[in-house]
């Protein structure tokens, strides 16, 4: 679900940081693509789904990134499949979300 090298490369302290900060941010992110969706605003959907697509890419999260790339495609050319997709991906951030909070129990 996240890249394993992580824990090898970086102490722990630093890697639940960053994992702390990705599911804020991540959280914020589709928040954001989820109103937008509800607004029909395909410009912000992209936006947000860009930015989730690249924290995605730095902590390994290969599932969040290639469905967050899927929507940025598909909202820019409006698909029809767009709404599967982000719901696809509610589902798999929130499974992503509990692996970490299991790794990384809160202190």
């Amino acid at each position: 679900m996240i890249n394993a090298n992580l824990k090898e490369d970086f102490d722990d302290e630093f890697v639940s940081d960053l994992l702390k900060s990705y599911v804020k941010g991540g959280k914020e992110s589709l928040e954001n693509i989820q109103s937008a969706m509800t607004n029909d605003d395909h410009k912000s959907i992209s936006f947000w789904a860009h930015k989730l697509k690249g924290s995605s890419r730095m902590i390994g999260a290969k599932q969040i990134e290639e469905l967050s790339s899927s929507i940025e495609k598909r909202a820019t050319n409006k698909d029809i499949l767009l709404r599967d997709d982000i719901e696809d991906l509610g589902e798999k951030f929130d499974a992503l979300v509990l692996f970490i909070e299991n790794q990384f129990p809160a202190k």
